[in-house]
């Protein structure tokens, strides 16, 4: 099997194909990688690829580095192959806001898409691609058009579903491909009967509770200056391995490559550059282009603050509405649609219950521009403060961040996302939640899936059914149903790996066995058959 590892990046991508290839013989023909990343104890671990294609991801942001690179594959595009990949287009337009900080013309990005979907297919047939492997969620502008190239000519493809259970992950050939849990599965059995039958290594990784959002929570309680005794040092020193991109950072960046190049005793190729549309990369540009950041970031959050409803009243009844981190790929591509926060609310908005509020609380770091960096500029305005809360001020108020979560979702009615994890904590909490998109926990029972109005209407008048007990039944049965699919694996990415409480070896041992059978066993067209086996 020609097998493609769409972008490569560091150690544990590395060992995962060699697992690939010395365990289950699969010939890895090609990777993609704009960037290779190494710990610093590793500065000199470099990867060897022997008889394989290694697809320079840099070229993917100009029409003349793409075609100057790889036009040799290039193919005519034809009316029906335009509009099999218009689904995607729109897509892919807005990804390009998060790689570039000044205006880029329509023209250049509509250019830009039609030479990737050029370029895809004649590189997919002419190398005999048999099967590609995403590391992640695709969700960079190479990634999409080369995802659905491969669904174009029928190539299985997977990708790698991130989850809030530590050591855990899916398999996903699609963003929306997530079987419901049926309603009649196991009938009869109460909550603990079900989980006697669950995989018991599985409960262990539920129970241990989640080191991804531990973390996240101390960096969001330190941005905003609310360390203190509940706060866990371990988590907090955790999160801080995380590189914030800064000129330091940048020029150190700028300096590896050549490093690698003196001191590496192989030629192998190493690419660590940011990826821009801009061509003006220089220092020069970037700084001011942060220092415009920070001076937008600071003022939108004053802005955001001084909309905030201090004295909320937890006794009304509610629905909790978190909204994501942006640029991200849980609302982009991943909520498709409705990656607008906005239209999301206004579907909300036209059924809402007579009496009822929405509490919405911004992500506590859309404002830090150590995470965000310059694209940021591009996701959140005053405008958008606006359209969501202040049109809507009869019905709509913003959460203060001193709340906490976990008491905004114990009195709410439901909690509503586009995919952030705030489903799955309302669903441990005993709660509800809908899902504007199709996030890895979605296929329990008590997530609604929505998407119009009458979806929004029928799943608030099944809350009454949806109990506490109800709740933990239909949790347990997810659990049950896709204990096979949740396999031990995790992204290819080293902080991910942190976050993990299972021994490396096992991660990749596991990871690769999953990758084998679902490449020789199933594909995209029998993906419920997969999950439910």
């Amino acid at each position: 099997m020609r097998f493609f590892f769409a972008e490569c990046e560091n150690e544990y991508s590395f060992d995962l194909m060699k697992e690939l290839s010395d365990r289950h013989g699969f010939t890895i023909s090609h990777v993609s990688s704009h960037f290779f990343r190494f710990s610093e104890g590793d500065m000199r671990k470099l990867p060897v690829f022997k008889d394989t294609m290694v697809v320079d991801s840099r070229t993917f942001y100009a029409v003349d580095t793409l075609s100057a690179a790889y036009g040799q594959y290039f193919i005519l595009l034809d009316k029906e192959i335009i509009e099999y990949f218009q689904e995607i287009e729109c897509d892919f337009y807005a990804l390009t806001d998060r790689y570039n900080y000044k205006s880029i013309p329509f023209s250049a990005r509509k250019r830009l898409f039609r030479d990737l979907i050029r370029f895809w297919l004649g590189f997919l047939q002419k190398e005999g691609v048999e099967a590609v492997y995403f590391g992640g969620t695709p969700h960079s502008l190479g990634e999409i058009v080369l995802m659905r190239a491969c669904h174009y000519l029928r190539i299985p493809i997977a990708f790698l579903g991130y989850t809030q259970i530590n050591n855990r992950s899916l398999l996903r050939p699609y963003y929306d491909a997530l079987p419901k849990v049926p309603n009649d599965y196991l009938p009869g059995k109460s909550t603990a009967e079900i989980t006697a039958l669950t995989d018991a290594e599985l409960l262990k990784d539920v129970n241990e509770d989640s080191m991804a959002t531990h973390v996240t929570r101390a960096a969001n309680d330190q941005f905003h200056g609310q360390v203190g005794a509940n706060t866990n040092d371990k988590f907090l020193d955790i999160g801080q391995c995380r590189k914030s991109e800064t000129l330091v950072t940048r020029l150190k960046d700028l300096i590896k490559p050549l490093y690698y190049k003196i001191f590496s005793p192989r030629s192998v190729p190493v690419f660590e550059i940011a990826i821009s549309l801009d061509k003006d990369r220089d220092l020069a540009s970037w700084r001011r282009a942060i220092l415009e950041h920070r001076r937008s970031a600071l003022k939108l959050k004053n802005y955001h603050d001084s909309l905030v409803e201090e004295n909320l009243d937890l006794t009304k009844p509610y629905i909790y509405y978190p909204m994501h981190l942006q640029p991200e790929m849980t609302s982009q591509p991943e909520a498709m649609v409705f990656d607008d926060h906005l239209l999301a609310l206004e579907t909300l908005l036209k059924v809402l219950p007579e009496g009822w509020l929405i509490y919405i609380k911004e992500n506590p770091r859309q404002y830090d521009p150590t995470i965000n960096l310059v694209s940021a500029l591009h996701f959140r305005d005053k405008h958008d403060l606006d359209s969501l809360v202040t049109r809507h001020k009869d019905r709509v108020r913003l959460v203060p961040q001193r709340l906490k979560t976990e008491m905004l979702i114990g009195n709410c009615k439901t909690v509503v996302t586009l995919t952030g994890t705030a489903g799955w904590e309302a669903l441990n909490l005993g709660k509800t939640c809908l899902t504007f998109a199709y996030p890895w926990y979605s296929p329990c029972a008590s997530c609604f899936i929505v998407q119009t109005p009458d979806e929004v209407r029928a799943a608030l008048l099944a809350l009454a059914d949806k109990t506490p007990d109800a709740v933990a039944r239909d949790r347990a049965a997810y659990l049950h149903f896709y204990q096979q699919a949740l396999f031990v694996g995790t992204p290819s990415d080293p902080l991910s790996v942190t976050f993990n409480t299972r021994p490396y070896a096992d991660l990749l041992r596991l990871h690769s066995a999953e990758l084998a059978a679902y490449y020789k066993h199933r594909n995209s067209s029998n993906i419920a058959q997969h999950y439910a086996a």
